[in-house]
């Protein structure tokens, strides 16, 4: 007997299934591409997507301190320049050497030198230039570009309470750990000496705190 009409039968029979198949083959694959083309686009249009400026929260007002040279040093030589300000003490033992070690881990990590930090002690009556000097060498500090300032008690308290509206309430620092009790964030100061941002002490605000600096020094 001849098989011939048979198979010929059978294949036509076979016909739509494998054309169902082919179809379906087809458009998954035209899914997952148009999927993965949406994908880029979405991804691409993200990044174009302008970020939204960084808030103007203050003014800093206009100061003049002494720093660790024992020269004069305040808003004038910071004018034009990007800025990052911490509050620290030499006889903190708690959360000062953290803050200082972020302002050092900033220092390494922001190559542009035009971006400037600034520590302010809030323990003026002990940190004098020479103890502040030592301490900064200690924090690797390239005084080119980080400075730390000392002054009158009452003029740095008005400055931290009323310029940078931050906490401060001091008392006798020999009456043991934590009698200055002081903001631990950073604060983000721009050209024009306007606060643009406050900054905790975990890494993903240090992070953010980086790249906000780069984008107002670009």
């Amino acid at each position: 007997m001849d098989d011939a009409p048979q198979d010929e039968a059978i294949g036509r029979a076979g016909e739509p299934r494998a054309r169902l198949l082919r179809g379906i083959a087809r458009g998954a694959l035209a899914g997952l591409v148009l999927g993965g083309l949406t994908g880029l686009v979405s991804l691409w249009l993200g990044r174009c997507r302008p970020r939204p400026p960084l808030p103007d929260i203050a003014a800093v007002p206009v100061f003049q301190l002494t720093d660790q040279n024992g020269e004069s040093f305040g808003s004038a030589q910071l004018s034009g320049h990007p800025w990052i300000a911490g509050f620290v003490f030499s006889r903190c033992t708690a959360a000062c050497p953290l803050i200082t070690m972020r302002m050092a881990s900033l220092q390494r990590r922001l190559r542009d030198r035009s971006i400037r930090l600034v520590s302010f002690t809030v323990d003026p009556v002990h940190d004098s230039p020479a103890v502040l000097r030592a301490y900064g060498e200690r924090a690797g500090a390239d005084f080119s570009r980080w400075s730390f300032l000392t002054g009158p008690p009452e003029r740095i308290r008005t400055l931290v309470t009323r310029g940078f509206l931050l906490t401060m309430a001091s008392g006798d620092v020999d009456a043991g750990e934590g009698a200055v009790v002081h903001d631990e964030r950073l604060v983000l100061v721009d050209q024009r000496g306007h606060i643009r941002g406050y900054y905790g002490d975990d890494a993903d605000s240090t992070a953010r705190l980086a790249r906000d600096a780069r984008r107002l020094a670009n």
